[in-house]
């Protein structure tokens, strides 16, 4: 048997669903309803679905906490230069108010893209506890917020990577499988209530998520683990899968996993501190 490297790419969140929704495996992981799976998913597979397309209620806060991560940290992100003139992006109110007719700002063209694609790792361990996926919204959030406030425009793309390894010695096979979508594009605004499910629920990865992978032919879920009593995949990261990793072609890749308030602060140092030179290069 040959190693399987399988990418499914969709251009929107209703793409993405739809391939989920169209093959169900009422066998599968996710259609499994019972109380202990139903806690450990963090909804029904009925409940999750309604999460996903009506919004999340009782979410959590993640732009109060993505304030409070961007005050404790210290990463600047060198904003994209500036002129003023009679017309433009966006008027500068101030300036505008003292009656200057160039009160219009425009961006300068420069070496940096204008839009940042930006990539969350859906993929977590078995777990991850309530109060870290609170954190990888509010971190992904901050990210965001930092990358837009210096006048990028942001694209949002999120994806799982996972590998399984069958046969042993020289007879060991490595499949490798990534999925990803767009959950909004550098023309469109953040809707916060869809990026805190996908980023904080744990039904995004253990409902729909699942469903995605039970959809797939049976050959290749058998190699993938993807079936009822096994481990859907080892999370890896993008770096992992050369050829998906390529293909995104991703300036940002927001892979966080812990409940720490200070861990959280320290990734997005790094990460600004990171993009920052990427950008500048």
């Amino acid at each position: 048997m040959k190693a399987i490297q399988r990418i499914d790419h969709y251009e929107s969140t209703s793409d993405y669903m739809a391939k989920c929704l169209a093959n169900p495996d009422k066998d599968g992981a996710s259609h499994i309803n019972t109380r202990d799976r139903n806690k450990w998913a963090g909804a029904s597979l009925r409940d999750a679905l309604k999460l996903q397309r009506e919004g999340w209620g009782q979410r959590p806060d993640i732009s109060k906490l993505a304030n409070e991560i961007d005050i404790n940290g210290s990463a600047h992100l060198t904003e994209m230069e500036t002129e003023y003139s009679v017309q433009g992006s966006y008027v500068d109110v101030a300036t505008y108010l003292e009656g200057v007719p160039e009160c219009m700002v425009e961006f300068v063209e420069q070496p940096a893209p204008k839009v940042v694609r930006i990539g969350f790792n859906l993929s977590t361990g078995h777990k991850l506890s309530s109060k870290a996926f609170t954190n990888r919204g509010a971190v992904i959030m901050a990210i965001y917020n930092k990358i837009a406030s210096a006048g990028y425009s942001v694209e949002v793309v999120i994806y799982t990577a996972t590998r399984s390894v069958v046969g042993k010695g020289d007879k060991k096979i490595t499949h490798k499988h990534c999925t990803s979508f767009v959950l909004k594009r550098s023309d469109q605004w953040m809707d916060e209530d869809e990026l805190a499910f996908w980023c904080c629920h744990p039904a995004a990865l253990r409902r729909c998520e699942f469903m995605h992978k039970e959809s797939l032919p049976k050959e290749e879920r058998r190699a993938f683990g993807y079936y009822s009593g096994h481990g859907y995949g080892v999370p890896i990261d993008l770096a992992e899968f050369d050829e998906a990793n390529e293909q995104m072609a991703l300036d940002c890749k927001v892979d966080f996993r812990s409940e720490s308030f200070d861990d959280a602060v320290d990734y997005y140092n790094r990460t600004i501190e990171e993009l920052n030179e990427k950008l500048a290069s």
